[in-house]
């Protein structure tokens, strides 16, 4: 058991221009509407309704770059008022939705417009298992993760709705990749407990490279929402071709393509 780590190369222009608009917006927005209908068509058996009334109210307790909230993850909203809560799940009448639905909105929605390549690096948990010495190239590996100041990289978005650590942790803008790629050099694997590690580190310098020739950000996160036909292995990239199979899956559903092998 365990969460599987995993990085998507990510269409970082489509997320700033249109789908973080889209949320500031509210639940009358498009984006928003077609997802909440998908997560209702393909609900579970005794699953609540979603509806994301009063989104606006709540997107004011967020950032511009949706990476901090004023409450973090301890909200609460229904149609009329945002509660702060003590714990994110709590649900102060029966007619409030919570930050789990909201990052369960979020993290289907940057993956099903904004992918393009996919790598999974194991169970690795975090980030953590790379390090630099040079400074710079640590905070952006730190940002990257998740994990630098507190939740600044967007790990507000790790909500471990499946037990623990799984979402989206954080992410790294276009221009961000290409200075970690340039000097990726610096970069080492800080553990040796998986006998892949050798793997991990070139699959990762090379979805970096990607990204930069392409002009993409670059996420992180474990047990990500998405479906991939045929299923993965770690250590390869692959290529996402996005499949319309008329919401049969409540995730993100994609025919995968290989198009690098980071096995030794």
């Amino acid at each position: 058991m365990g969460a599987l780590s995993n990085i998507i190369a990510f269409d970082f222009h489509k997320f700033k221009t249109e789908v973080i608009p889209a949320f500031f917006e509210g639940e009358e927005s498009n984006l928003i509407r077609k997802e909440i209908e998908i997560q209702n068509d393909t609900r579970m058996s005794g699953d609540a309704v979603l509806t994301l009334k009063n989104l606006k109210s709540i997107m004011k307790l967020f950032n511009a770059d949706l990476t901090t909230c004023k409450y973090e993850k301890e909200f609460a909203c229904d149609g009329v008022n945002v509660y702060k809560t003590q714990y994110k799940f709590d649900r102060p009448n029966e007619n409030c939705w919570t930050y789990e639905d909201l990052s369960c909105i979020f993290e289907n929605i940057i993956i099903r417009y904004c992918s393009k390549y996919f790598l999974s690096i194991g169970k690795t948990y975090s980030l953590n298992l790379i390090q630099s010495n040079n400074i710079a190239t640590q905070n952006l590996i730190d940002k990257w993760g998740g994990i630098k100041d507190g939740y600044n990289g967007g790990f507000i978005w790790n909500h471990g709705g499946g037990g623990y650590a799984e979402g989206i942790s954080g992410w790294l803008d276009n221009n961000e990749i290409k200075e970690l790629y340039q000097n990726f050099h610096s970069v080492r694997l800080e553990s040796d407990r998986l006998k892949s590690n050798g793997d991990i580190l070139r699959s990762i310098k090379e979805i970096l490279e990607i990204c930069s020739e392409e002009n993409l950000g670059v996420l992180y996160g474990n047990d990500l929402s998405i479906d991939l036909e045929p299923h993965f292995q770690y250590c390869l990239i692959l290529k996402l071709n996005k499949l319309d199979k008329n919401y049969f899956s409540r995730y993100p559903v994609f025919e995968t393509e290989i198009i690098r092998n980071c096995r030794w």
